[in-house]
């Protein structure tokens, strides 16, 4: 089994296919945007049904695949899964149970009942975990399963990933250079929010204006989040249009309802939105060739502060002006002083 990329965690995997039985219990683990979770449905449907070509949307009998669906794994969602894999396979090959995330599954919301499938596998069952932070996967968990371990891809591999995947290459080189391996979990808006954030850091760190570039930002979250319309939004989208074919009362109120869900989805957004351009801009501020080192520590000590703020302050250009404020003093060859709480220097 090849994965581009990852010699490491092919050779794992092709031994896992060659020798029946060798191991019923895996764990996925390595940085975000790696391939993980793309390997993990290859290999299911490989011991599932050996041979045919399957789709992102193919379904089996034989098949289940646990997320979360909350901020914690509960056992009402893995139970199920785990249930079957005490039952023969419908078809020819292996049942088959990935739990996307095991560290999100608490004691007391059933890790003994996981690990006790992990201690008494079925017959012809695998269970595949796959964890992108293996640090908060539960020692007895770690310890019942074959490590496959995934690894960050050159910077050239990742370039090459990333046009790949439809990242033009003077983007590719940027996003690669800002983001990393997680650049590869992503589309092209967060490409685009990386770009953003790594001119905001080059704004920040030489002599053009940061507010131009900062400036856009509100409407391209904008853009983004009514591109990218959630289950509920499609959801109240047809109440409304319903209503309004039917000459139904409640057309206002279910107008307000689809207002008010967007403005709660661009509020979420927004925060992991500048979270993303601060970081960029973090990256493009330490990597930057000609900047004064005292300059570059007091600019990239006063993005781990805006961070800091960034989760408390209740108004996002609120928070972006104070940014840009104490970042003109530091660009003047001052420092930022303290003000009162809620006041702009």
């Amino acid at each position: 089994m090849e994965i581009a990329g990852q010699p490491l965690a092919s050779r794992v995997l092709g031994a896992v296919l060659r020798r029946e039985g060798s191991a019923r219990q895996l764990l996925f683990w390595g940085p975000p945007g790696v391939g993980k979770r793309e390997a993990a449905r290859t290999l299911a449907w490989s011991l599932i049904d050996p041979g045919a070509e399957h789709g992102p949307e193919s379904q089996s009998l034989d098949f289940r695949w646990v997320t979360a669906s909350g901020e914690d794994l509960r056992l009402e969602e893995i139970d199920p899964a785990l249930a079957d894999l005490a039952t023969l396979p419908h078809g020819d090959g292996r049942r088959v149970v990935v739990i996307d995330e095991p560290e999100r599954l608490r004691p007391q919301d059933g890790r003994d009942r996981l690990l006790k499938a992990l201690e008494e596998p079925g017959p012809r069952s695998t269970i595949i975990l796959v964890t992108d932070h293996l640090e908060r996967v539960a020692g007895t968990i770690r310890s019942r399963c074959l490590p496959v371990p995934f690894r960050t891809p050159g910077r050239e591999q990742l370039i090459a990933m990333l046009r790949e995947k439809g990242c033009d290459p003077e983007r590719a080189t940027i996003v690669a250079q800002a983001a990393g391996p997680a650049a590869l979990a992503g589309g092209p808006a967060d490409w685009d929010l990386t770009v953003t954030g790594h001119e905001l850091g080059l704004a920040l760190a030489g002599d053009s204006d940061p507010w131009a570039i900062v400036a856009p930002i509100d409407a391209q979250f904008e853009r983004i989040v009514t591109a990218d319309e959630s289950a509920e939004r499609r959801r109240l989208r047809q109440e409304l249009e319903d209503k309004q074919a039917q000459g139904a009362r409640g057309v206002k109120t279910a107008t307000k309802r689809l207002d008010d869900q967007f403005k709660r989805e661009l509020r979420r957004f927004s925060g992991t939105g500048w979270r993303r351009v601060v970081d960029a801009a973090a990256g493009s501020i330490a990597r930057h060739p000609d900047l004064d080192p005292a300059r570059r520590a007091a600019l990239l000590s006063l993005i781990d502060q805006a961070r800091a703020d960034l989760v408390l302050n209740p108004d996002f250009s609120l928070w972006v002006s104070g940014l840009l404020s104490r970042a003109a003093q530091i660009r003047a060859g001052g420092e930022p002083g303290l003000v009162a709480p809620g006041r702009l220097p």
